[in-house]
């Protein structure tokens, strides 16, 4: 018996596209957040549409509840920690 793959080729491509799509924002504009003194050390939701913040906290769980509150969903959104010592991991 053959067991699917849960993606094939064709979804794969498109899972890679967005992520590609959303780290593109985040280096364009990761650097913008960081001078705005308000975002820094905190969860920031965009629209992953026209890159508009939709909510920001320090707490993640007050972030989803902001976006949940304005009727996004999160395949509608993008989330990332501000902080001005970024760290990479590798894994």
């Amino acid at each position: 018996m053959t067991e699917r793959m849960p993606f094939d080729q064709e979804e794969m491509a498109k899972i890679f596209q967005k992520a590609e799509k959303q780290q593109q924002f985040w280096d364009g504009h990761y650097q913008d957040f960081v001078k705005q003194k308000k975002y820094l050390n905190k969860f920031v939701a965009v629209n992953n549409q026209d890159g508009q913040v939709v909510a920001y906290s320090k707490d993640l769980l007050k972030v989803l509840d902001k976006i949940k509150g304005k009727g996004l969903s999160l395949n509608e959104v993008w989330v990332r920690f501000i902080t001005d010592n970024p760290q990479k991991l590798m894994l």
